[in-house]
């Protein structure tokens, strides 16, 4: 799905033109930040949607919940890979420091992915793994 956003306020584009405008770099040497309105509007967007996400927990899922998307086979081959594989050990002990998973967050998408590539997942499995 995806979702489109068109500002139609006078007052609302000038207000995005005036902050685009306020990030660029009073040295031509200096790179800028926004290649243009347009990106500086998408990263504002994506910071208000950021928001939304957290304020809903729509990422958030208890670490029971994670651990039974995997299937018995798949958790068990997580489990023995962490016999002989720090990284992989390392993993599961994340996993039983804390009470929630955030399925958007660097730490699951890499350890899942950290998986995947030992070939304890697939990258199909990894994706339903790590659905909304």
């Amino acid at each position: 799905m995806k979702i489109t956003v068109l500002l139609t306020s006078p007052r609302h584009i000038a207000g995005a033109q005036a902050c685009f405008n306020a990030t660029r770099p009073s040295s031509p040497d200096n790179p800028a930040p926004y290649e243009s309105v347009e990106a500086f509007v998408q990263d504002a967007l994506n910071q208000w949607a950021d928001t939304w996400a957290d304020r809903a927990g729509v990422d958030k899922v208890g670490v029971f919940a994670f651990v039974t998307r995997f299937t018995p086979g798949e958790f068990d081959a997580a489990q023995k890979r962490a016999l002989i594989d720090p990284i992989a050990e390392s993993i599961l002990a994340n996993l039983r420091a804390v009470a929630e998973v955030r399925l958007g967050s660097d730490a699951a998408i890499q350890g899942v992915g950290y998986l995947v590539s030992v070939g304890v997942l697939t990258a199909e499995r990894a994706s339903i793994v790590l659905a909304y």
